[in-house]
């Protein structure tokens, strides 16, 4: 499990969305198209329980100094972005297509890389303290094909947290050892568990920047 951190540096008149997701997973995207093989694995979904199917990376925001005019983004300087996975072949071919690009680019927007650093962030209590990154995508599709979306508030909503995190692990390595995860006003769980969601994100829409976590601080054993 590897975090990639990269420090980029915008030219003078790159201007995004408020909104980037679609800017940088493009970015990605294009980086992970230069080897053919896993990209079409991406496209088949490579990792797979059931009739669910998983792409196990995700990412965050722009981390840095800007200026936001008419839903417009400015940035003012260089600034960082991290992607996280479980999938070490996601790792090596980030790498590798990252030192033959010199950068990212999406939408014909192209950011030079500045820096680029592997590290993982250890998780080693059974309970976290967590906001969210970006947004938790929750929903099922209901009887009539139609898609139905919940709220924290909802019965279903941890119930379907739950069985999301389940199917993933299970697509990721195969087996399950314990009962899931649990949320409280903390997110409990083994270890193991809490790093899996961590670096995949959480519930649905992960490879589109969607279910980041923050953690705050880790609680007692």
């Amino acid at each position: 499990m590897k975090i990639i951190l990269l420090r980029l540096r915008p030219s003078s008149n790159t201007v995004l969305p408020i909104t980037h997701k679609h800017f940088l997973q493009s970015a990605i995207y294009s980086l992970l198209s230069k080897n053919l093989q896993y990209s079409s694995g991406l496209n088949e979904y490579d990792f797979s329980y059931d009739s669910y199917n998983f792409r196990l990376f995700t990412f965050n925001n722009l981390n840095k100094k800007r200026t936001a005019e008419d839903r417009l983004v400015r940035f003012e300087s260089d600034f960082e972005f991290e992607a996280q996975t479980l999938d070490k072949r996601f790792v090596n071919i980030m790498i590798e297509s990252l030192r033959e690009s010199g950068g990212i680019q999406g939408y014909n927007i192209f950011c030079e890389l500045i820096n680029l650093s592997i590290f993982e962030r250890q998780i080693y209590r059974n309970n976290l303290r967590i906001g969210m990154l970006t947004p938790v995508t929750v929903y099922k599709t209901g009887e009539n094909g139609k898609t139905i979306y919940f709220i924290p508030l909802d019965d279903e909503f941890i119930n379907l947290i739950n069985k999301n995190f389940y199917n993933k692990y299970l697509a990721a390595y195969g087996h399950m050892l314990g009962s899931g995860v649990f949320m409280h006003p903390e997110l409990k769980g083994f270890p193991t568990h809490l790093k899996f969601l961590y670096y995949t994100g959480m519930v649905a829409r992960n490879s589109q920047g969607l279910g980041v976590l923050k953690m705050f601080s880790q609680g007692k054993m």
